[in-house]
């Protein structure tokens, strides 16, 4: 079953599961699988039971979240004691674990915290959930930076781009983003080049033409997001100075100077 459980402004989307042990009366409840964005927080809920002979109390139970994919790491959240550095002062063991509510907090979710973790409750005696582990996935949206080169110059984050008829211009398209993003040129809607694993993209273009002129998009797109950017190709015609007029090389028209915007002449 998949819950939809909204949290820190943001919408989170988990698959629910529920074990029982093989001891009877031992059971526990949590998102098999949890997805979050760097910089944001995330609540797991979780809640378990014991054995009607074991009473737990405020004073006599401790809870204690793990790592689950470390060998003997100190735990990442806890109702007391020390916890690892990495963790203090994001993760938090929410929960009344005396009443059988184990659920965590995570602030500030960096990739680091991507990972299995582990509920450990500790009374008389000590018991580990071990046949659920949540699985926290911390994702980047895909960040998108154009840079362009023209004549060996090249800058970065540029929207509009102009250009001489006859030049040549180089744009490539960088993506940040977890998981890799494949990455994708287009013209309009024609699919020009594509990059797969996160590898920077690039699209030259020789011998600019007006036909030239327009947006070019790069798309990148992982399994959690789809994210684009533009650049916008302006194409200047060459031209010669006569009598203080301008003649553009289109034959055309001979007494207008033309930039192309859009592929429409101005």
């Amino acid at each position: 079953m998949t819950w939809y459980y909204v949290n820190c402004s943001f919408i989170l989307i988990f698959t629910w599961i529920s074990y029982t042990n093989s001891i009877p009366g031992y059971s526990i409840e949590a998102p098999k699988s949890v997805t979050v964005q760097r910089g944001l927080c995330v609540h797991i809920p979780c809640h378990f039971t014991v054995e009607k002979s074991v009473t737990l109390s405020e004073r006599n139970t401790e809870g204690l979240w793990f790592n689950g994919t470390d060998k003997n790491p100190p735990p990442v959240a806890a109702t007391k004691g020390d916890i690892s550095e990495a963790t203090k002062g994001r993760f938090f063991l929410t929960g009344e674990v005396w009443k059988g509510d184990c659920s965590l907090s995570i602030n500030d979710a960096v990739p680091s915290d991507s990972s299995f973790y582990l509920f450990r409750l500790i009374y008389s005696n000590k018991y580990s959930f071990s046949n659920i582990k949540p699985e926290v996935t911390v994702i980047d949206p895909p960040i998108i930076t154009i840079n362009t080169t023209v004549k060996g110059n090249t800058t970065t984050e540029n929207t509009t781009i102009t250009v001489l008829e006859g030049d040549s211009l180089g744009i490539i398209c960088i993506v940040d983003s977890n998981p890799q993003a494949n990455i994708s040129w287009y013209d309009k809607d024609k699919l020009l080049n594509v990059s797969v694993h996160g590898k920077p993209l690039s699209y030259e273009l020789r011998n600019i033409s007006s036909n030239n002129t327009g947006r070019y998009q790069c798309k990148a797109q992982n399994y959690h997001w789809i994210n684009n950017r533009t650049v916008e190709i302006i194409v200047q015609c060459k031209y010669l100075l006569r009598q203080n007029k301008s003649l553009c090389s289109d034959p055309q028209a001979p007494n207008k100077a033309e930039t192309f915007s859009k592929g429409i002449p101005s």
